[in-house]
This record gives C-alpha cells, sequence and structure tokens, in this order.
C-alpha cells in the first residue's frame, strides 16, 4: 500500500485505497474492523432499535465483549471507570 505524510506528519494510505477498501464491506464490519485495529476488548452501551445492526455486528466479534446497561449515565461512568482503571479505551 502506498502511502503519503499527511497533514499531521503520519503516513496515511491514499485516498483512493482507502475509498476502495471501504467500499468491500458494510459499515458495521468496518466499524468492528476499526475497533479491533484499535484494540478495543469492550463496547458498552445499552441495547435498542438504532443500535441493532451494530450489536449484530458485535456478535459475530467474540473476540470484543458486549457491556450493556440499562441507561446512559451509568454506561457512561462504567466506560469511564474501566478506561481510568485499565489505561484502555473505553468505547
Amino acid at each position: 500500500m502506498n502511502t503519503y505524510r499527511g497533514f499531521r506528519g503520519r503516513n496515511e494510505p491514499r485516498v483512493e485505497e482507502v475509498a476502495f477498501i471501504t467500499t468491500m464491506m458494510k459499515g458495521k464490519r468496518a466499524l468492528i474492523e476499526l475497533l479491533r485495529h484499535e484494540g478495543v476488548k469492550y463496547v458498552f452501551g445499552i441495547s435498542g432499535a438504532t443500535e441493532i445492526l451494530f450489536m449484530d455486528a458485535l456478535e459475530e466479534a467474540p473476540d470484543i465483549r458486549t457491556i450493556l446497561s440499562l441507561h446512559e449515565v451509568v454506561c457512561a461512568g462504567v466506560a469511564e471507570g474501566y478506561a481510568r482503571a485499565s489505561g484502555k479505551v473505553g468505547f
């Protein structure tokens, strides 16, 4: 993959290559791959009608565990606590 120096000085893939790669998979699959790439092991959230496709994708990703809560505030607190205690991303 050819890279170029982005505006932040990092090597980044060319736009044409990124567009080609992302058109070959659905959005939910791309999000799961992005989470894996970033090292996310836990996803904190609430289940509902608007997240159903994302929740389906998480079922197919056994390496990413889903922690469900009944309220957004509790979920955000759990994710923040995880991030502070582990030093990893609380997504």
